[in-house]
């Protein structure tokens, strides 16, 4: 199930991100969440299309592994994005490349 309240994004009862501002952000552990092939972040192909895009202009990925944010526009997400499926539900990513990184205070 997924769901909003109190602007956290919840699938299947967990927590996965917020919206603040006009943005998406995303708590991440990158060892564990970040794609290997090809480099990238992945979001829920559902959220994106139903909640985040109507929602926000922006994407943070914030990695609290490294401290790096990741940041990338919905629009160019939209744009570039990808389509997967690798057990965790229909999913669209985006490789590192078309992120903006900031490395975090």
């Amino acid at each position: 199930m997924r769901k909003v309240i109190n602007n956290q994004l919840i699938i299947d009862e967990k927590p996965v991100g917020y919206f603040c501002f006009g943005k998406f952000v995303k708590p991440v552990k990158g060892s564990r969440h970040m794609l290997r092939k090809p480099p990238a972040w992945a979001i829920d192909a559902w959220a994106f299309d139903h909640v985040i895009k109507k929602k926000a202009d922006f994407i943070i990925v914030k990695d609290s592994e490294t401290g790096i944010n990741y940041t990338v526009e919905v629009a160019l997400f939209d744009e570039k994005k990808g389509k997967m499926n690798r057990g965790f539900d229909e999913q669209y990513f985006l490789p590192l490349s078309y992120w903006k990184k900031e490395v975090s205070n």
